[in-house]
């Protein structure tokens, strides 16, 4: 089994599908589950993909080679605009398990899991498919790993930096335009600009930075955490860096630059989080900026939306996708068989594990040699149907069933493999 990664990114096209899917890559090799991560891109998305093991190619027009790698042990994950319903069924008919990562409903999918980790998710009214999984909503966030365990951002008396994140593409040009404005009306703050090493502006913003200005160019993950925890505000736009800016919570003021955009930035304003300005084209645009940045200078209301932000995002989405996907395909794909003599050993060491022992009737600690006088008892019990679970020949849970006079007992136990997760249910 292996997990294959399709996604798409450049310079035109930004860069937000890639840093969704680098979430789950993490999550995965994180379990020593063998990946291929493949991206439609140009040159653009090295700085983004850098410590990722991936390779540049077209795979949505060279299709009858991309399905050739696939198999039907595998898992799929696909983040592209690119791909049509009639490639993305092509795909699910040769794999276990498709995750297709959605912000818009833009395609009908096929059997599989439907991510959408929008805060607006829910509001999409997705038709109901006993086939699909739907991972709704900002718990489901797929923030980088830098991005899990993170210091408590400070909250400053005084409104002193801003940190101005409009995607590595700039796809608007509006960095060169707001600095133009932050340097005549705020010369006095530090300003913080993240900008990509192909922004057609870099060379004009050099020429009119202050002494406050400070321009960091493709700067990884890490360096980006830093900076949110360092600025007192942001200026950003509606895609995937919002919602690193929500984990963080850091007061943001948003811009629309993208249509599909809007109903997420909405939903964000009615959160709490965000202060919205409007349309990138709205010639108006710098005045309101002007007047958000001027009403976040009140501390009360910095420390409000850094919590709005924090609660709504909590940077384990990834884990959660990744949790769950493993789970449904190694129920798919495992056999259910009957317990044999042969299977007393492991089902001891399940049995023995400390969440199951936590959540048993009886908590101690199990006997190997009473254990298997128990076991030879059940299997062999006219009353007890006993069945064990295995993925690639390793058992990874147990059902039993017994008939007590007029009661029955159920009794579930299984390992999500390469998790670590151990669910016990006893009625």
């Amino acid at each position: 089994m292996k997990v294959v990664i399709l996604t798409e990114g450049s310079k035109k096209r930004g860069f937000g599908h890639i840093t969704c899917c680098i979430s789950l890559y993490q999550s995965f090799k994180s379990r020593d589950i063998p990946l291929e991560f493949l991206v439609d891109g140009d040159s653009s998305i090295e700085n983004v993909l850098k410590n990722i093991n991936y390779k540049t190619f077209d795979w949505v027009r060279n299709k009858n080679k991309i399905l050739n790698i696939f198999n039907k042990e595998d898992i799929v994950v696909i983040d592209s605009y690119q791909a049509g319903t009639d490639f993305i069924n092509e795909i699910t008919n040769k794999i276990s398990l498709g995750i297709y990562i959605d912000d818009n409903k833009h395609v009908d999918y096929p059997e599989g899991i439907v991510v959408n980790p929008l805060i607006s998710a829910e509001d999409l009214n997705y038709p109901k498919d006993e086939k699909i999984d739907y991972l709704l909503g900002s718990d489901y966030t797929l923030l980088r790993e830098d991005f899990l365990n993170i210091p408590k951002k400070k909250i400053n008396p005084e409104l002193e930096s801003i940190m101005v994140i409009l995607g590595g593409n700039d796809l608007r040009q509006l960095n060169l335009k707001i600095l133009k404005f932050l340097v005549e009306n705020y010369s006095g703050m530090e300003k913080n600009f993240v900008i990509g090493s192909k922004n057609d502006s870099l060379k004009q913003m050099k020429r009119i930075a202050d002494e406050n200005t400070n321009l960091f160019v493709s700067p990884e993950s890490d360096k980006i955490l830093n900076l949110m925890l360092n600025s007192d505000i942001a200026i950003s736009s509606g895609g995937q860096t919002l919602n690193e800016l929500a984990r963080v919570g850091i007061p943001t003021i948003a811009i629309n630059i993208i249509y599909n955009q809007e109903n997420n930035l909405k939903a964000w304003e009615k959160q709490g989080f965000i202060e919205f300005v409007g349309e990138w084209n709205n010639p108006n645009l710098l005045n309101n900026v002007h007047e958000k940045i001027d009403l976040l200078k009140d501390k009360k209301l910095r420390c409000k939306k850094n919590l709005k932000g924090i609660e709504a995002v909590d940077g384990y989405g990834a884990n959660r996708v990744v949790k769950f996907s493993l789970n449904k395909h190694y129920m798919k794909c495992g056999v259910l068989r009957l317990a044999t003599t042969d299977d007393s050993y492991r089902i001891y060491e399940i049995s023995n594990e400390k969440e199951v022992r936590d959540n048993s009737c009886n908590n101690e600690w199990i006997n190997l040699k009473e254990h298997y006088i128990w076991f030879e008892n059940k299997i062999n019990d006219e009353n007890t149907l006993f069945l064990v679970k295995e993925f690639e020949n390793e058992i990874i849970g147990q059902i039993r069933f017994e008939l007590n006079d007029n009661e029955a007992v159920i009794s579930i136990y299984h390992l999500i493999k390469n998790i670590g997760v151990w669910v016990y249910q006893k009625e």
